[in-house]
């Protein structure tokens, strides 16, 4: 009879607060054991979404935790134990918490790293007072080992400039003459791969 109990016991979905009542005999002995079982949340949390910032920046992964869970432990993926975790580098960022019950929880999230950034002003006035009289990209951060172009076209498709140094731009003329006022469309691309595109007001 024993040896039957064992081979077809039954499984059960353990839920919060549930009391099981076994009880077992060979025949002349009988042996009953009670059981409660108390099922404990798990201590979600959320490191947040994938994330970009610049090479100069950090972020600070900084994740809520109801006070409920605590005292509790914190290991990171490179082994700290902080609460918190200022990322500067390229990868992924793992914290696994475990709250005073020995319930875990784990997440991660990825931190992307920008070596530059570029801005493109929308409008120039190349009359000739110093103040914004070429065109071109705004460049911040290293862009060492980076092939970048830039070609501007006029509304009919036909190219107006391109160029490579960033450090003249556009000064707003085409042929030898000053070009005419109006939108131009520029393409901006980066080891041959186009960037961005949009356009520029040439304003006099």
């Amino acid at each position: 009879v024993l040896q039957n109990a064992v081979n077809n016991s039954q499984s059960y979905t353990i839920a919060n607060n549930l009391e099981l009542y076994t009880e077992v005999s060979d025949g002349i002995c009988l042996n009953t054991s009670n059981v409660n079982f108390i099922v404990h949340e798990r201590p979600v949390f959320d490191l947040g979404q994938d994330t970009t910032i610049f090479y100069t920046e950090s972020k600070v992964l900084a994740p809520t935790i109801d006070i409920r869970f605590f005292p509790g432990t914190y290991l990171w993926q490179d082994g700290s134990t902080a609460s918190t975790y200022i990322a500067t580098d390229e990868g992924q960022y793992t914290l696994t918490f475990t709250d005073i019950n020995s319930c875990s929880w784990t997440d991660s999230m990825m931190l992307y790293v920008d070596r530059y950034r570029i801005f493109v002003p929308n409008a120039f006035t190349p009359n000739g007072d110093g103040l914004n009289d070429t065109f071109g990209p705004v460049i911040t951060g290293d862009v060492a080992g980076e092939e970048i172009e830039m070609y501007i076209y006029n509304r009919w498709g036909e190219l107006i400039y391109e160029f490579t140094d960033f450090g003249k731009g556009w000064d707003g003329s085409y042929k030898g003459k000053m070009a005419n006022p109006g939108v131009y469309v520029w393409t901006l691309i980066i080891n041959g791969k186009s960037k961005q595109d949009g356009s520029v007001s040439l304003i006099r």
